[in-house]
């Protein structure tokens, strides 16, 4: 870790430990201890489940949770409690190993930023939420959800921007390419759990019972997360199955996709795109070929050079590629670089 980051992980640390301090120095509120306790075994049961939606992003439960203490509870218990959620969930991360690398799913350091973060998020939501409200919690039907809008949005923002900044410090990237980035990924599945968070605040406030019949749709609404993610990556897998059948057609270019893959990354890297745009690019680069499936044997083995009419079926096969992959959603924008990948600044290229 570099001078720099050391730093801001202090200008996370510390605020986060002074908030910290200061909530639990404040007289105490009467509260459901039980209520308090059903919630924050959910949030550190979810923190130990997260999905892979894309490489490097995760996603898990625990923003419906922390929404959900927010708006239960007073605001110094809310963000200790917040707090304790997240150093729970990232501590048994830290306990267990990845079965593949054996390296630990948490480091201690992460534990330390993402308990701080989550510290300094849950303070502004809680301060947004009880500011909001004129009367006690879930009183006022329309201003509840007005404020508990507000404080979810509070605490996406700053959750989001401290761990944005800490990406783009890493990676050297703009903090603005990383944030839109993160937020094209998962700002609508963070929107679905805070709204379930709400309804899991609702449905259990009288009785703390209830938060443990909202593990079923919880637990559904995260199956359901990795069941899309599963299937979208069954899809791209079949679909390189068969961009990789094209491949072993012609031994000429065995292999070729995938080469022009690997290459074709290391050039978007070097022009310093967003990672989105690097696995659009990779994705499309290892199809690029998949209309030659379309090509005859004839055409695509002949030795030598192709006659017009064989240079004409062959012209054919971008168009054949991009016609195919426009049925599956995961090559909607990939579909026009195979479309194009022959094409040429001059204009002498195809189709």
């Amino acid at each position: 870790m570099n001078r720099g980051l050391r730093l801001y992980l202090v200008g996370i640390v510390v605020p986060a430990a002074a908030v910290l301090g200061a909530v639990l120095g404040l007289p105490r509120t009467p509260s459901d201890p039980v209520l308090a306790a059903v919630l924050v075994s959910i949030g550190v049961l979810a923190a130990n489940f997260p999905v892979m939606i894309r490489k490097n992003y995760k996603v898990d439960a625990t923003p419906a949770i922390d929404l959900a203490l927010v708006v239960l509870f007073p605001a110094a218990t809310a963000v200790a409690l917040v707090g304790l959620v997240r150093f729970l969930g990232d501590g048994t991360l830290c306990l267990r190993r990845n079965p593949n690398t054996g390296k630990r799913r948490r480091r201690p350091i992460d534990l330390l930023f993402n308990t701080s973060q989550m510290i300094l998020s849950a303070a502004a939501a809680a301060i947004i939420y009880r500011g909001a409200l004129t009367t006690g919690p879930l009183a006022d039907g329309a201003g509840a959800v007005v404020a508990a809008i507000a404080a979810a949005a509070a605490m996406y923002v700053t959750t989001t921007t401290l761990v944005v900044i800490a990406v783009a410090m890493m990676s050297g990237r703009s903090p603005v390419q990383v944030w839109l980035e993160a937020a094209a990924v998962e700002w609508k599945l963070t929107a679905a759990m805070y709204a379930a968070g709400y309804v899991l605040a609702i449905v259990s406030a009288s009785h703390a019972w209830v938060a443990l019949v909202m593990l079923a749709p919880l637990a559904g609404l995260q199956l359901a997360m990795k069941r899309a993610v599963q299937m979208r990556d069954q899809t791209i897998a079949a679909v390189e199955s068969m961009a990789d059948v094209v491949d072993m057609r012609d031994p000429y270019t065995g292999q070729h996709s995938k080469s022009v893959a690997e290459h074709s990354v290391r050039i978007a890297r070097q022009m310093h795109l967003a990672e989105s745009e690097v696995e659009l690019i990779r994705l499309a680069a290892r199809v690029h070929d998949l209309g030659k499936i379309a090509v005859p044997d004839e055409v695509l083995h002949k030795q030598g050079r192709l006659t017009d009419e064989e240079f004409a079926i062959m012209k054919l096969h971008p168009a054949t590629g991009a016609e195919i992959l426009a049925k599956f959603p995961e090559y909607r924008r990939g579909r026009e670089l195979v479309l194009a990948h022959h094409e040429r600044i001059d204009g002498r290229g195809y189709p």
